[in-house]
């Protein structure tokens, strides 16, 4: 609970809805002019922003019937199957080139899933205390091992509903995702969004792929 308050604490104070942005200095420097919308949520202190989620937390516990498991941080190839509907989200590949660093974009992120043992993950030699290399973060970054990854997964988990959001433009492109869905469930879908992130210059694609298998 005390986790859950403390995420949608720090998702409403994110910086032009971002996470990965070096512009601290924008809060801090109060002779800069600020255009972000979210300067009272900012000023306001994390306890306040926390108990504000706790009505969140009790709705849930009363609502949920099953327990409730949260599985370690790790690496996702080696999850067993089984489960009702699994959701990914992994990160995009740009066409031309592998991904950029995850841990040092996320690393913040990373370091409270896995809050207990943050301290001992931290890279010391990093400006930005990002968190020590892993090596299954980093094949999931390369071009010459990402598709293999994402469509193996795609397998192991055909017998679950199977959702994953992916951007148009990215490796593999949509037509490759689309067919290898149409092979492992006897039910696709592909939904469509133009959306665009903050600060972006252009307009992006996001692309929803379900798979079912009847």
């Amino acid at each position: 609970a005390y986790l859950y308050c403390l995420f949608q604490a720090c998702l409403k104070k994110r910086l032009f809805n971002l996470f990965h942005r070096a512009n601290l200095n924008l809060r801090l420097n109060r002779h800069v002019h600020r255009s972000f919308g979210n300067y009272v949520t900012w000023e306001t202190p994390f306890p306040v922003l926390m108990k504000a989620n706790l009505p969140d937390v009790v709705l849930a516990n009363k609502s949920t019937i099953e327990s409730t498991i949260i599985l370690p941080p790790g690496d996702i190839s080696r999850l067993d199957a089984d489960y009702d509907l699994v959701y990914l989200d992994p990160p995009y590949v740009n066409g031309s080139r592998s991904g950029e660093d995850y841990l040092t974009r996320y690393h913040f992120l990373e370091g409270l899933s896995n809050y207990a043992n943050w301290g001992k993950e931290i890279n010391s030699a990093s400006p930005i205390k990002a968190l020590k290399s892993r090596t299954y973060i980093s094949e999931w970054q390369s071009k010459r091992m990402f598709r293999e990854l994402l469509f193996d997964l795609i397998h192991t988990h055909r017998q679950s509903i199977v959702v994953l959001s992916y951007l148009a433009g990215a490796y593999p492109n949509e037509e490759e995702i689309a067919n290898h869905f149409r092979k492992n469930f006897q039910c696709v879908s592909v939904l469509k969004k133009d959306f665009s992130h903050a600060l972006a210059k252009g307009k992006k694609i996001e692309l929803l792929f379900i798979g079912i298998n009847a």
